[in-house]
């Protein structure tokens, strides 16, 4: 049998937002698990939810550098997201670009 685990997705993307429902449960059929990756506060929360509601997602928080406008303001929001059983990471992609 064949473990299948998605280690960095972005379900988040406008892409999906018409079908990420029906995406998540074929994907429920043929993943063992997935690591959804926030790339910002706001796609942080989302990839929370999901993973709160469905056993096979887990979530990881975090910007991309482009993205951190408002970062150490948002910190607390973050920490919060952090205390979630499944959401065990927290990214900031390429610290060196805030250099």
């Amino acid at each position: 049998m064949r473990y299948l685990f998605d280690t960095h997705c972005h379900l988040d993307d406008i892409a999906y937002n018409d079908d990420r429902d029906s995406v998540i449960k074929e994907l429920a059929g043929k993943m063992e698990n997935i690591l959804w990756c926030g790339t910002d506060l706001a796609t942080s929360t989302m990839a929370s939810e999901y993973a709160k509601m469905h056993d096979f997602i887990y979530c990881a928080c975090g910007f991309y550098p482009h993205q951190t406008q408002g970062l150490f303001e948002q910190i607390a929001s973050l920490e919060q997201l952090l205390t979630a059983e499944k959401c065990d990471f927290f990214l900031v992609f390429s610290l060196l670009y805030l250099l």
